[in-house]
């Protein structure tokens, strides 16, 4: 990507990452052209990749009520693993979400 210094994300969710979890090391770009760095990260230059990631709520009887679409391709009942998975397969490829 010639004249590309830089890239910045916004926002994303869980259900695909967790659902395609080879997609991200596929987007290997989006840390190379980071501007954050940080000593957790396993690179030899120490960049990460960040974005929003909403995870709204913990409670499954809410998320069945309010949301139930946003964890597609998964059912409702599996939101609150589904975080920690995706957060699990972020992490280890150099992608430190902030959750709201």
């Amino acid at each position: 990507m010639q004249g590309i210094e830089y890239i910045g994300l916004t926002h994303g969710t869980m259900a695909p990452i967790v659902a395609q979890p080879e997609m991200i090391p596929e987007l290997q770009l989006a840390v190379d052209r980071s501007v954050h760095t940080h000593p957790a990260s396993t690179r030899s230059d120490h960049r990460y990749q960040c974005l929003f990631i909403g995870i709204e709520t913990g409670s499954v009887r809410l998320f069945k009520e309010f949301m139930k679409g946003k964890g597609y391709p998964f059912r409702p009942e599996q939101w609150p693993d589904v975080l920690l998975k995706g957060m699990e397969i972020l992490n280890r490829n150099n992608w430190f979400p902030f959750c709201t």
